[in-house]
């Protein structure tokens, strides 16, 4: 109960510092994936990647990598265990998916869900991902699991002087 306890406050603090104040600067996506999934096999956790070569971004980096750890980390809990991190880019956008193989959510193969369905780092993951312009869709994945794909405008570095703080 206690541990319980601790993670649900865990993420209420999330929700709280989850980047407004942060500023924002240029940073690479695949770099910050490679260090997230690092910690998660130092835990002997089980992450595959799958990253397309990507730009240089303009990124809230502390709040991106909040992100990513909230979306592997649910992967893990309800995905059997190993989840699959992906990365692509394509349209002025950047597409940052993590996949698992869990039981998924009864939703029809077109539908997301709906975020009062979402645990609250998961409302991180999507408050985050609208600061920067995105968005985030969970959908189920081909062959079982879930996906949880954010999309980013992306804003290159050469542009970063045209990206708001706030």
């Amino acid at each position: 109960d206690v541990d319980d306890m601790d993670h649900i406050i865990e993420q209420f603090l999330d929700y709280v510092r989850s980047g407004e104040m942060e500023p924002a600067q240029p940073a690479d996506l695949n770099e910050l994936v490679h260090e997230t999934a690092a910690r998660y096999r130092r835990q002997e956790k089980t992450i595959a990647l799958d990253l397309q070569p990507l730009p240089c971004a303009v990124l809230r980096v502390v709040a991106m990598q909040r992100l990513l750890a909230n979306l592997i980390d649910n992967g893990l809990r309800h995905g059997g265990g190993a989840v699959e991190v992906r990365t692509r880019a394509g349209d002025g956008r950047m597409f940052l998916s993590v996949l698992d193989r869990g039981p998924g959510l009864a939703l029809d193969a077109n539908a997301s869900v709906p975020f009062h369905r979402m645990r609250l780092g998961l409302v991180v993951v999507e408050r985050i991902a609208v600061l920067h312009g995105g968005r985030v869709q969970f959908r189920p994945r081909d062959g079982g699991g879930l996906e949880g794909c954010v999309e980013l405008p992306l804003i290159p570095c050469a542009d970063s002087d045209k990206v708001s703080d706030g």
